[in-house]
């Protein structure tokens, strides 16, 4: 539960620190002066929904986007944010391109742990 909890603190916070990558692919994020490595899941994103999205009623999302994982119980974090699966086979870049063609999606980012 520990490691559920950091991973949603980290994606929560990546919001708003800008994430690098090195020239071996390796990305990372400062804090003070200090580098630490991060790895991208392929497994999950972060989504922020459009003010007007009801969380509770999301069946419909789930139909519209079938890169999300039904069976996965999705982690509110703050500013808006949740954590959503992804079903297997489907990328990050691919899903965010078709959830932010979706009016109810304002922002889908990567998660990070």
């Amino acid at each position: 539960m520990k490691r559920i909890r950091n991973t949603a603190i980290l994606a929560a916070a990546l919001v708003a620190i800008a994430v690098g990558s090195t020239a071996h692919g390796q990305e990372y994020y400062y804090s003070g002066d200090s580098a630490y490595q991060v790895v991208r899941s392929d497994t999950r994103l972060a989504i922020q929904f459009d003010s007007t999205f009801v969380q509770g009623v999301s069946g419909a999302l789930f139909d519209r986007h079938p890169c999300l994982n039904i069976l996965f119980t999705p982690e509110y974090l703050d500013r808006g944010f949740s954590i959503y699966g992804l079903n297997p086979g489907y990328g990050y870049a691919a899903s965010a391109a078709s959830l932010l063609s979706d009016p109810a999606v304002h922002r889908a980012l990567p998660v990070y742990s």
